[in-house]
């Protein structure tokens, strides 16, 4: 779950999951008596990404008997779930 994100998003992280970092901002270094060279994103101007990929079979019925002269189509919606109900 991402408390900061629009809504409270909440996601699911496995291996056909991946998250990315956007540089649009500015880093800040750090300061010059630090030991360590890191440099700090504000949040605000670099977004964090997630990707996922799914992958499903679907079951279409295709009248082939005009093939190739004609044109055939196969439906697929795809709808949001969010926290226990499905919203369209």
């Amino acid at each position: 779950m991402f408390p900061n994100s629009v809504q409270a998003s909440m996601v699911l992280y496995d291996e056909f999951a991946h998250a990315r970092l956007r540089r649009d901002g500015n880093p800040t270094p750090s300061p010059i008596t630090s030991a360590h060279e890191n440099e700090v994103f504000e949040g605000s101007e670099n977004p964090i990404l997630y990707f996922r990929t799914y992958q499903l079979e679907l079951d279409c019925s295709f009248d082939l008997k005009s093939y190739p002269f004609d044109f055939q189509f196969c439906r697929l919606e795809v709808i949001k779930f969010k926290s226990g109900f499905i919203s369209q």
